[in-house]
């Protein structure tokens, strides 16, 4: 089951990101997609909060997901999801994909600024097919401890960078002592 889980790891790649929708305005992203490759897509919307000045999630803000491939505008996913979820679809041919997410608001006027977190998830279709619900939840679980690792690993990398350039100072400070130090002692004995 590890071994599983590792290899499903290293044949999946993850994509993260996130942007601003103006009102009902739409974002596209075209992908380029293998034959038979699954991607799982999470979205998260915010909605800009002027009283409070932050973005904060709004249950009411829906979200329309639609994916074509591109070259045959052959439409395979039609989403109407809430503030918050999942979608999946798995390419049935080789090619650019687009993908567009929009807000779905109710009202005409609507120029609620919007931001949305998006997560996709591209893997082989018949490593996915066969997950149950436990082993998906692992391997989201697992994805996330690899980002915090990766997270924690950068922040070391800069402690050392910033402890080597400490280090240099220390030792330039060191050896200019040492000489001032050699000078002063040279001319003390020359003086005697």
């Amino acid at each position: 089951m590890k071994s599983l889980t590792l290899i499903l790891i290293y044949l999946t790649t993850v994509n993260s990101l996130y942007f601003y929708l103006d009102g009902n305005e739409q974002k596209c992203f075209i992908e380029e997609l293998p034959k038979e490759t699954t991607v799982i897509g999470t979205y998260k919307s915010e909605e800009w909060n002027e009283n409070t000045r932050v973005y904060a999630d709004n249950p009411k803000t829906g979200i329309q997901i639609v994916v074509e491939e591109a070259q045959t505008k052959h439409r395979i996913v039609n989403q109407k999801g809430a503030s918050a979820g999942k979608f999946t679809f798995t390419s049935t041919e080789s090619g650019d994909h687009t993908i567009c997410l929009s807000t779905n608001s109710t009202g005409w006027f609507q120029n609620t600024r919007t931001k949305l977190h998006l997560d996709l998830m591209f893997g082989d279709a018949q490593h996915t097919a066969g997950l149950d619900s436990n082993t998906k939840e692992v391997l989201d679980e697992l994805t996330k401890k690899i980002r915090s690792l990766n997270e924690k690993i950068t922040i070391i990398k800069r402690e050392q960078v910033y402890q080597r350039e400490r280090e240099r100072e220390f030792r330039d400070t060191s050896e200019s002592t040492n000489a001032r130090v050699v000078n002063w002692t040279l001319i003390q004995v020359f003086v005697l």
